[in-house]
């Protein structure tokens, strides 16, 4: 499987965001914001997404202006 980005990969897996951030153990609001670029995940944020995901997805780290 080659994706690249979150909700692709959630698309893939049939899962919604809301079970991605429970299984993340962060609040969907945040998880959320993250996937739509709004806000810089932390760098914990960016282990756990690299461990649960086998590391093929591309966190952009660069917020939205």
């Amino acid at each position: 499987m080659q994706v690249t980005n979150l909700r692709s990969y959630l698309a893939e897996k049939n899962m919604t965001l809301k079970e991605f951030a429970k299984k993340l153990d962060y609040t969907y609001v945040y998880v959320s914001r993250v996937a739509s670029g709004k806000v810089k995940p932390s760098s914990r944020m960016i282990r756990d997404i690299n461990k649960l995901t086998d590391g093929i997805i591309d966190i952009n780290i660069t917020p939205k202006q």
